[in-house]
């Protein structure tokens, strides 16, 4: 984004109303700033209260010009609108979730959540930061339905992907105590097999169905499989 996106012509209105800072996260020199605002994912653009420091907008993957273009206009709105107790509750609930308090985290996000509307900027990132502490408190049901929920009411494209991939991740990886997510064969029992129907009973040939042999489809060399 540094190379192409954020060079475009169409951010020079807003050059002079941002304070533009890149932040090298493997700079221990930052680390006090990555405790206070922890960073989940790269590339991720976050606007800052530049008075209290608190979150206005985070936005977690690439952006092409014009979503970043929206994405600052809502920021700088969120700004002159004053919203700091919104602020203090989003700011609230990563905070909790650093600190390993995922459960208290859970209860943050989803209240800051419902009080926010599905376009506003803020919200994919949030449902993702929430799926993952649904994670760690072993509750993946809960992520797969809050994706399933989340995903029709999102209008831009990137912040479906985004939630989407998360919820997606969460359905595959191992299930954890608690989880009612069920692999094949996970309680003991065989897992379903796939049975193909004799070749007789799809048009075999008279001498094969005369001996009561079980052919399989040909391959894809042309060859029969046996």
């Amino acid at each position: 984004m540094r190379a192409t996106v954020f060079k475009a012509s169409e951010l020079n209105a807003y050059a002079d109303r941002f304070q533009w800072v890149a932040v090298d996260i493997s700079n221990p020199k930052n680390e006090d700033f990555l405790q206070r605002l922890p960073i989940e994912s790269l590339p991720m653009v976050v606007v800052l209260d530049p008075e209290r420091e608190t979150l206005l907008a985070r936005s977690i993957g690439a952006m092409p010009v014009t979503q970043l273009v929206e994405f600052l206009a809502q920021a700088e709105r969120a700004f002159h609108q004053g919203l700091r107790e919104t602020e203090g509750r989003i700011a609230r609930a990563p905070a909790l979730a650093s600190a390993g308090a995922h459960v208290k985290a859970v209860e943050a996000y989803q209240q800051v959540l419902s009080q926010l509307t599905p376009d506003d900027p803020l919200r994919a990132g949030l449902v993702v930061s929430l799926i993952k502490s649904l994670v760690t408190t072993n509750r993946k049901g809960e992520c797969m339905r809050l994706a399933a929920r989340e995903l029709p009411q999102l209008s831009r494209m990137s912040d479906r992907a985004q939630v989407l991939y998360t919820g997606v991740a969460v359905r595959w990886t191992s299930p954890g105590e608690g989880d009612r997510t069920r692999h094949p064969g996970a309680d003991g029992g065989a897992a379903p097999q796939m049975v193909r129907p004799p070749r007789g009973e799809r048009g075999a040939c008279e001498e094969c169905r005369g001996k009561g042999r079980a052919r399989f489809p040909p391959d894809d060399r042309g060859h029969d499989s046996r």
